[in-house]
This record gives structure tokens, C-alpha cells and sequence, in this order.
């Protein structure tokens, strides 16, 4: 009989380098205790270089876990990114205890304001990257940024909102306080021509410019030309390197056996998908992340996808569906078999109705179950054969290395 490895004999390098491919909340919920060669390595300052703290879930208080991964780094942070949760007070807590970060990310942070990024920056003398998404910031804050991150070379930027007004108030103050950019990426924005030339002559080491959907902006002339030649990677309107971000024409829905389709963070586009794109395009799944549709989209996803078995909405504000409408999913739907309805926050599912759900529904989340994926012990036990699975590509690297 074949004799099974003793993972625990691995070179602790090899072991190192497959514990840090996991995503920072399994470390911190379940690969440290795992076992105590597990525990001393996770309480490395070097394994808390990079933070991924990237959730939509709220299951768990995410702002203690990320202070507390903050905290295990001991000063070495480097490079930190945070979806869809956090406050200024979380930001201020990181500024004080990282100094040498490098790379800074803020996606969907919508508790987070402009006054507090910029009363951070001031701790984040060697900022070398900050990707802003969805959070306002005025002109203020980017002259704070641009003064404080004297070594900023990658600046992105989305806004919240957007106005049909024209304003070149951001343009004209990354001109005045950015000069030293190498990449930056204004999207959706309200700049004219006058504030995109004010950044080619403000910015001479622009590499990379993304300007799509900045509307107000004419290219067809000069301006343009100047782009094309100065700039090595330039993306605007009239590119067809859209991403997700601009998903939306029925043109785009053309493969006819498509059986899945994602439309995530589609944030600044309305959903103008008709029932014939709708039909050709979607067989069996449709997801939909933080995308503002109404009730009529949804009627034209049903009434053209009748071959639909999974149908998933995720968005960045509380859902106000209520018991009467729970109710009528449950009598219109007899053979749903998973229902995820964490965030749904009005709810109440103490009496028959959270009883009938539990009877009727094989795999059902509410928010009383919090973040069910990440249960101990069967989640762990998902960690741990994860491992074992990449010890042999971690083994290879090693010997790459040497």
C-alpha cells in the first residue's frame, strides 16, 4: 500500500507560496488553524504584503478582519484592495499603520468619502498606484493626493455619478498635481477637450489614457491625432475594447448557443437588451452584478428566456423585497431548489413562511445564515484539499527559483 506524503515535511518556502494563493478571508477564517506550522507561517509580516479583501457579503464584520490582517503585517503592506465594504474610519486605520504602501485600491466603497481619502493620503508618502471606483471626490482631494503621493504613477478613476454638465475641474487639477503619471484612466468622466489637452502637456510621461465614455470629449480632429501619437495605450468611445462595462447592444448577443451570461458592474449603462437579444443570447443562466434593472427587464428576461434555470441579481444596495413577494416566488417557482436571499433585510422569516422555505428549498441562505460558504468545518476542509492540490505546482516553482 502506498504510503501517504507528510505535507507538514514540505520546505516551508514550498509551503509559504501555496498558502498565499489563498484568498486573504480562507487565511484568515481557516488556513491559520489548520495546524500550528499553518498558524506560525500565517503570523509572518511577510505573508500580509498583498490584502485581497474582496467580498460582497457582509456575513462577517469585514472591517475587524481587515484591521486585524492589517495588523499581522506589521508595517510591510504593500499593496491592499477593498470591494464593496469599508469606512473612512478603516481607511485612517490603515494610513496610520502602513507606511510604506505602495498600491491602494477602493472599488464600491460607498461609506468611504473624498475629505477622508484625502486626510489618508496624507500617511502615503510612497503611494505608487490608487484605483478609485464609485467613490466621489472633488478637485480638493486630487490636489491633496497629488501633493502627499509625490511618487504616484498610476491614477484611476470612476465616479458615482455623472452630470450632462460639462466640467474639466478633475482634467485641469491631475494636470496641475499628477505630472508624474505613467497611466491613468478617467472613466465616464466630464471633461472636455480642454481638460484632456490640459493632461497630455500637464502629464509628458503618459503612457497609458483610458477616456471611454467621457462623452463630451471630440476626437476626430487634431486632439485625437495628438492621442494617437503620444500615447502607447489609448482607449476611448470609439474603440472597440469595451469590456463588460459597456455591454448593452443587441449586436453583441449574437452567439445563438450561449447558455450563461454575466453582466457584471455594468454600472453606467441602462440595461437596453430586448427580448430578441435576450432570447438568442441567454439559454440556461443569467447573472447580474450591481446592474440597475426594473421590474419590465425582468418580465422581458422571463417571458424570452424559457429555458432559464438560474437566475442570479446581486447589487450594492439593500433589496426590499418583502414576505408577500417571497411568497409569490415560492408559488411561481415550484421547482426552485437553491435561493440566496442574504441582504434582504426586510424579511421576516421567525413564522410559517421561513418554515415553508426551509421545507420547500434544499440549499436556502438568508441573512440569519450569514456567509454560509465559509463554515467551519467542511469550508477548511475545502482549504486544506486545495493545498494539497497545488503542492506539486508550488514544488515546481521552487525549482524554478533555484
Amino acid at each position: 500500500m502506498k504510503k501517504s506524503p507528510n505535507w507538514l515535511a514540505m520546505p516551508h518556502d514550498v509551503m509559504v507560496d501555496i498558502i498565499q494563493r489563498l484568498p486573504t478571508l480562507e487565511i484568515l477564517n481557516s488556513a491559520r488553524k489548520v495546524c500550528r506550522t499553518w498558524q506560525r507561517i500565517c503570523k509572518d509580516p511577510a505573508m500580509w504584503k498583498v490584502i485581497h479583501m474582496n467580498t460582497l457579503y457582509d456575513g462577517e464584520d469585514l472591517e475587524i478582519l481587515t484591521k486585524h490582517a492589517v495588523n499581522l503585517s506589521c508595517g510591510e503592506l504593500i499593496d491592499i484592495s477593498i470591494e464593496y465594504f469599508g469606512s473612512n474610519d478603516l481607511l485612517s486605520y490603515i494610513a496610520l499603520r502602513s507606511s510604506n504602501l505602495k498600491c491602494l485600491s477602493l472599488t464600491n466603497c460607498f461609506h468611504m468619502t473624498g475629505s477622508g481619502l484625502s486626510r489618508a493620503v496624507r500617511k502615503l508618502a510612497r503611494l505608487e498606484k490608487l484605483h478609485i471606483s464609485l467613490i466621489d471626490i472633488n478637485e480638493e482631494d486630487i490636489e491633496v493626493i497629488g501633493k502627499n503621493c509625490s511618487q504616484l504613477k498610476s491614477f484611476d478613476m470612476s465616479k458615482p455619478f455623472r452630470g450632462r454638465f460639462k466640467c474639466d475641474y478633475h482634467a485641469f487639477a491631475i494636470a496641475c498635481y499628477m505630472p508624474q503619471l505613467i497611466h491613468l484612466k478617467l472613466f465616464d468622466n466630464e471633461m472636455t477637450n480642454d481638460g484632456l489637452e490640459a493632461i497630455l502637456y500637464g502629464c509628458p510621461h503618459l503612457q497609458s489614457l483610458d477616456v471611454r465614455m467621457c462623452d463630451n470629449l471630440d476626437l476626430g480632429g487634431n486632439l485625437g491625432k495628438l492621442c494617437m501619437e503620444r500615447i502607447k495605450d489609448f482607449k476611448h468611445s470609439s474603440t472597440q475594447n469595451r469590456g463588460s462595462t459597456n455591454f448593452g447592444p443587441n449586436h453583441h448577443l449574437s452567439s445563438n448557443n450561449l447558455k450563461r451570461l454575466c453582466l457584471k458592474d455594468c454600472h453606467m449603462c441602462c440595461f437596453k437588451i430586448t427580448g430578441r437579444g435576450l432570447r438568442r443570447a441567454v439559454k440556461r443562466k443569467l447573472e447580474l452584478h450591481n446592474i440597475c434593472i426594473k421590474t419590465e427587464d425582468i418580465l422581458v428576461i422571463g417571458r424570452n428566456c424559457p429555458q432559464l434555470k438560474s437566475f442570479k441579481m446581486i447589487t450594492v444596495v439593500i433589496m426590499h423585497i418583502t414576505n408577500d413577494e417571497l411568497e409569490t416566488i415560492l408559488n411561481g417557482c415550484p421547482h426552485l431548489q437553491s435561493l440566496d436571499l442574504r441582504k434582504c433585510h426586510n424579511l421576516d422569516l421567525d413564522g410559517n413562511l421561513g418554515k415553508l422555505c426551509i421545507e420547500r428549498i434544499k440549499d436556502f441562505k438568508h441573512e440569519s445564515t450569514g456567509n454560509c460558504e465559509f463554515e467551519f468545518p467542511s469550508h477548511l476542509i475545502s482549504v486544506v484539499w486545495r493545498t494539497i492540490m497545488t503542492v506539486k505546482e508550488g514544488i515546481e516553482l521552487i525549482r524554478l527559483k533555484r
